[in-house]
Formats: structure tokens, sequence, C-alpha cells
């Protein structure tokens, strides 16, 4: 599947030797209008007996026909595909070719087999036949062959003789006899699949009108479902992702789909995809109980000379787990208090350390709702300190013990002092009017994931979110390997601008990167010249670049780890003077503008004010290319930058912020786009958020749920677009994994000014 072709191709080889290649979305999307054919041409002389694609490069495909012989097409052009032969001598010569099959673990390995008994092994990297075989017994008409999904040197080849219907398993290792037969079949046997996910299962049919799933586990052959059915079916598959369905192809142009879990006959194996391959249980007291398998064995491997399996080795543990481990200290404190009996002793300990505390919250409360009237040096000095330690430098944090150093806080300072604290560099400032200042930031939360919790520590006099029409949430996504690598910034001053981020980081240390990012990027457009003078478009584009230049920096001094580790960043500033936004972002954190689209502010459209810079993108792939770097589709989903000649850095985006040497070898980039956005009355609310968010909610959804609740519930809007992504990616995913999720959303008043 490809983005020209997104639900992949659809291959028929015909009668009179003609192999068609169709389009099955434009098949769909016309509703037959369209027959979608993208190439038809003659392949074979004869009838083509046999087309298989690749499984694992699906550009590739063989084909085979009854004038004796092998092809293989590479469809990278599929209006144009290339035909190769396998080698240049055919030991199917003067016979008719019923089947092939690709290896499933050796890509460049194929089989064949004919209508005169003669399997043929092919390597495609040799061009020449490696390995041929006949049955011992000299059995004519071979109808089908399939790999062991494991095991590369075994194969199962089908006879369809009515006399003796076999199914017989051959190691290539050793070809003068195959190591096992099974006959479940009292007439000839036209196909069978092996089962990819249990390779103990195999899956057949033949001309007695049945479709039979046999276990091969044990020394004899089991089986395990029968399946009667109306007439023959000459082919068998499973489904590639739900192993308890199958297909089965009639002579009468029907496809049919069975479930072979409801077709069982008291068997006794059980499969694998019903087997838990590890597990635990919590208790009470932090003990978890858990289950696992050490080593698991191969597939079935009985062969003369087959390599030893390593034996399953099941283990049970029991571990005890701190699920706060921050109170361990204090709790193993409290117990040694009761072992020694001196609870006089600990009750005053307590009430020392709880005075000391209030008495400190009391103090931030006071320099919190201080005047800048009549203030005196030592409560300038303390709100100088309590600046560093809330989120501009937080270089100190002496004060509050066991505080978390990356913990938001909400202050209210003065411009002036502001300015004066991340300005005192220069010479000379403008005057500036006044207002409460306004910092915010993100918290790691690295081990919770309830919506319940509060994103960030609130300080200060009576300043409240829900007063300033904004919300924010950051909450680590189900991805047990990694720590929340989302943050967020927003530094507001009243009446005069804000300043709003968000940055996901990826890689080992991606969270580091994003968190130091969100700490000094904001510094570096404030702390610049031209933040007063308002040439706001090369004031943000050279941030992000210094930005950049101290990240390398850092990582050569080992403070920052960032060679393959990086984040994304979108930030906006905003002029409430103006009414204008600034936006810069690198990589795929989206902003999106709510819009009323009249002024009855009923109805609200979505804008999307960034767009994500992915590798696939026409300018972005020309860019890297140029740089020396390549775009690679993973097969799956993604478009990903790598250096030229190596598999590193393997990243879905084509800018972003650290990821030194997809930088340096791979032509990622820092430069960031530029967006600059007129306010106006219709304009209601502007949403940064993470990847984590837009994956599976549209811009029009997200708008539409946040306005329902207004600027005066903000924190719920947020909290309840956070929690809405969440459960989509539980749908969508099935519980498998959820992304970091990260919602900032501010709320403007008709003036253009955030509330």
């Amino acid at each position: 599947m490809t983005r020209r072709y997104p639900l992949g191709i659809v291959a028929g080889g015909l009668q009179d030797g003609v192999l068609s290649l169709w389009d099955p979305s434009k098949i769909i999307n016309s509703r037959g209008a369209d027959q979608g054919l993208i190439h038809s041409s003659q392949v074979h002389k004869g009838t083509v007996n046999c087309v298989e694609f690749h499984p694992l490069k699906s550009n590739l495909m063989a084909t085979c026909g009854s004038d004796s012989e092998v092809n293989i097409l590479n469809i990278d052009n599929p209006s144009k595909p290339e035909i190769y032969k396998p080698s240049s001598t055919n030991k199917h010569q003067g016979s008719e070719v019923l089947a092939c099959a690709w290896n499933r673990i050796v890509p460049h390995i194929l089989c064949s087999c004919s209508n005169t008994g003669t399997t043929v092994v092919w390597d495609l990297k040799q061009k020449k036949e490696v390995i041929s075989f006949q049955d011992p017994a000299n059995r004519l008409r071979c109808s089908s062959v399939a790999w062991h999904p494991e095991v590369p040197t075994q194969l199962m080849v089908c006879y369809d003789d009515d006399r003796q219907p076999s199914m017989q398993m051959w190691d290539l290792r050793n070809c003068q006899y195959p190591f096992k037969e099974t006959a479940p079949h009292s007439k000839g046997v036209l196909g069978v699949a092996w089962n990819s996910m249990d390779p103990n299962l195999i899956l057949s049919c033949g001309k007695d009108n049945r479709i039979i799933c046999s276990s091969i586990a044990t020394g004899s052959p089991e089986t395990w479902c029968d399946i009667a059915c109306p007439q023959w079916n000459f082919e068998v598959k499973w489904a590639p992702h739900k192993p308890s369905l199958i297909s089965a192809s009639s002579y009468n142009g029907s496809v049919s789909i069975y479930s072979v879990q409801n077709q069982q006959n008291g068997a006794k194996y059980c499969p694998r995809w019903y087997r838990k391959p590890c597990g635990n249980s919590f208790g009470f007291g932090g003990k978890m109980m858990s289950f696992g398998n050490k080593a698991v064995a191969a597939a079935t491997a009985d062969a003369p000379n087959a390599p030893k399996q390593s034996p399953t080795s099941s283990f049970c543990q029991s571990l005890v787990i701190p699920t706060e481990p921050d109170i361990v200290p204090s709790a193993d404190m409290f117990e040694q208090w009761i072992a020694e009996r001196k609870l006089r002793e600990y009750c005053h300990d307590k009430v020392a350390s709880w005075h000391h505390h209030r008495m400190f919250e009391a103090t931030v409360m006071m320099i919190g709702c201080a005047s800048s009237n009549g203030v005196d040096v030592n409560v300038e000095k303390s709100k100088q300190r309590r600046l560093s330690v809330g989120i501009v430098d937080k270089d100190k944090d002496t004060e509050v013990k066991g505080s978390k150093p990356n913990m938001g806080a909400l202050q209210g300072l003065l411009a002036e002092d502001l300015l004066k604290l991340v300005a005192s560099h220069q010479s000379s400032m403008p005057q500036v009017a006044v207002g409460r200042r306004h910092s915010l930031c993100s918290v790691t939360d690295d081990g919770k994931i309830s919506f319940a919790n509060k994103s960030v520590k609130l300080l200060g006099d009576e300043l409240d979110p829900a007063q300033q029409g904004i919300g924010f949430t950051c909450r680590k996504g189900f991805k047990p390997e990694s720590p929340n690598q989302d943050s967020w910034s927003l530094l507001k001053v009243e009446n005069l601008f804000s300043i709003y981020g968000v940055y996901d980081g990826h890689g080992q240390k991606g969270h580091d990167v994003s968190e130091f990012v969100r700490e000094n990027l904001p510094k570096l457009i404030l702390r610049d010249e031209r933040f007063k003078t308002g040439d706001m478009h090369s004031l943000l584009k050279d941030s992000f670049w210094k930005i950049q230049d101290i990240i390398g920096f850092m990582d050569e001094q080992q403070t920052l780890s960032a060679q393959m580790s990086g984040t994304t960043a979108t930030v906006a500033v905003h002029d409430h003077i103006q009414s204008k936004l600034f936006l810069a972002h690198v990589a795929d954190s989206t902003a999106v503008l709510g819009k009323f689209e009249d002024a009855s502010r009923k109805k609200i459209q979505a804008i999307q004010l960034t767009r994500d810079h992915k590798p696939n993108l026409k300018d972005e792939k020309a860019r890297i290319e140029k740089a020396g770097g390549r775009v690679v589709f993973d097969g799956y989903a993604n478009h990903r930058v790598y250096a030229k000649n190596g598999r590193y850095p393997g990243l879905n985006m084509s800018r972003c912020l650290g990821d030194l040497l997809g930088h340096a070898e791979a032509g990622c980039s820092c430069d960031p786009e530029i967006k600059e956005v007129d306010l106006g009355p219709l304009d209601h609310v502007l949403l940064l958020c993470s990847d984590g968010v837009w994956e599976f909610i549209t811009p029009t959804e997200a708008v539409t749920l946040v306005h329902e609740f207004g600027p005066a519930k903000a924190m719920v809007a947020a909290e309840r677009l956070a929690k809405e992504a969440w459960d989509r990616w539980i749908q969508e995913e099935g519980g498998a994994v959820v992304d970091d999720i990260t919602v900032v959303l501010i709320f403007f008043n008709p003036s253009g000014r955030s509330n």
C-alpha cells in the first residue's frame, strides 16, 4: 500500500497467459463504474497457474504457468512492470508449473513445483537453481507448495493423486526423503497454507470437498478441525492478522470465509494465539506476581540433522514494587519510630516539619500579592529569587526541599520586573505598561496517566487559569518503555504579549531535549532586541537556529544527549496590542484556530495554522535528497528520513530540534516555518497540541469540543479533549499503545486578546 494505491494492488493471472493489475480503491470509490485497471500484458504463452506477491518486498511478485516458465516481476512502476527469469536454465522444461511460493525468512529464495512431481528451489541472488527433488514413490502432479514460516529450510509439498493423497514435509538439508508425511484427505490435495502465527497448524483443501486444519505439534499429525464444503476448493489462505479466520476459493467462482475455532473436533492442541506469552498480577503491599517464558522453542523441526531447539523454560516470580517510591524513606522511618516506640517524638518531628512548610507557603503568597510601590530591597531580592525557582532560570532550588525542578508555576509579577530580570544584560529598557505576568510550564508526570491530576503547581495570589481563559494538560501515554516526552510552556503579560509553546520529544533522551527547549527557547525570544522592535519573523527564525546551536554545544559538553534524540517545537507569540499571532514551528505539533463562521457566534470552524513537516512532502523530500539524505517508506504508515548510506536516524519528520546526526547526515532541518495571523472579533480559541491529540481527532472535532465549555471552563475543556484523544487511541489501537498527549488552549475575547 502506498499513497497512490491506499488499498494496495490486486493481481490476476488469466487463462490466456495475461497478467492484469487493478487498483481496488478506484473500483470501490466509483462503485464499479471504473474497472481500476492499471496494467495488462502477456507474461506466459499458456495459462497462468499461480501469482504470488513477495511477503517481505511488496514490489516483487512471482508467476508460473503451463509454458514451463517461472517469472519474477518488479512492479515499482505498476504501469510498466519489469520481468526477469530466475535462472538461465529451467528444470521444469517440458512440464506445467502449477505452484510457486516465496521463502518467509530468506527473501531471495523461491520454490516452484510441476505436474511431473519435481520441486525446484531458486536462488534469485545467484540467479540459478540450487536444489530440486521428487517424491520417492514417483507420484506425479505436485498441486501446491508452502514454506515453513519460522524454519527457512523446511517446506510442505502436496499431491493431488487420488490413490495416494499426501502432504510431505521436506528439509533442504537432506532432501533424499521427506521427514514427515500425513494424509488427512481421502482424495487428492489441491491447496495448502501454513499459519504464520502458529507454524504447528497447517490448512489444506482437497477433492473430497473438505477443508482440514492439521496440527503437527506431536510426532503424528492430528486433525484439529474439519470443515465440509459443497464443492472442491482449489486454494485456502489464513487471514494475516486474524489467525482463526480462513478463506477458501472454489471452482464455482466464490470465496468463502470460515472460522476454524468454531469447527474444532475435540482436538487437544491449543493454538499459540490462545496462549499468554507473559503476564502479571498485583496484590496488596506492592506485591506483583509475573510469569513468562525465558526461551520460546521454535516451530517443530524434527527433521534429520535439524538444529536442536532450546526448550521452553517457564518461570513465575514474586516481586515487591513500591507504588510511591517518594514515600519509601518516610515509610521506613515511620516503621523505625514504631519499632522503637517513639511515637511522641515522631509526632513532634511531623509538627515541626509541617510548620516550616506553612511558613514558606505564606511567604510565597505575600510575595505574589506584593505591589510594585513601596517594596523594599529584601522583598525585591525575594521576588527575583522566587522567579528563578519558578520557571525562568530554575538554577537554584534550595528553598523548597524535594520539589520537582520541572514543576510549573503560576506567578503574578510586574511586567517591568520580568523584563528587568530576563534582559538585565541590556543597557537600557523601554518603558512598558504595568501588568501582571503569569508563567506556566508542564509537569513531566512520568508515572501517572489519570486525567484527574493537575499538570502544574500553582503558586502566588488569586490568579486563576480559568479567569485567564487558558487550559492545559500534559499526560504520559501508554508506552511503558518511555517517560513522558511532551512538555509545554505559557508566559503571559496582561495587555502586552503572551508566548505559548508545545514540545514533543522523541528518541531515547527526547524528554531531556524537550524540557531543555521548553525552558530556553522562550528566553531567547524575550532577550532579543528585536522583541522590542517587533521584527518577529527574523527573531523567531533566528531563535530556532540559536537553540539548535546551543543543543549541539551541550551535546559536545556531554550535558545533553541529542545525537539521535530531539523534539518538535510549536511556538506562538501573541501581540495583545496589535491583536496578532506569530507562529513558528518545526515537525508535527499542530496549531489550530477556532473561528466563528459569522457574527451570531453559534457555528465554529477550524483553521489549521501549521502544516506537519513530513518527509514525503514534495518540497521536504527534495530538500532532504539535495542535502544527501534519503526518504524511505517503512512499509506500514510512515515515510522516514535516513542518511545516504545508513539506517539512521529513521525519523518520520523532516524538521525538528536536536537530532544532531539527522541534521548532519540525513538532511533534517531546524528552520521553522513562520506564519503571521491577524486576529479579529470572530477568532475564538487557539489550540496547540502534540500529535497524540491529532492522530485520531480532526481539528474540527477538537475546536467544536472545547467551544462547548467556553473560557470559564478552559481547564475542563483541555482535560476533556485530552481524555477524548486517549479514548480514541484505546479504541483504534486496541489498548496496545497510547502516545503522550499535550493540550494548550487559549480563548480570545472579541478584541483579539486572551480573556
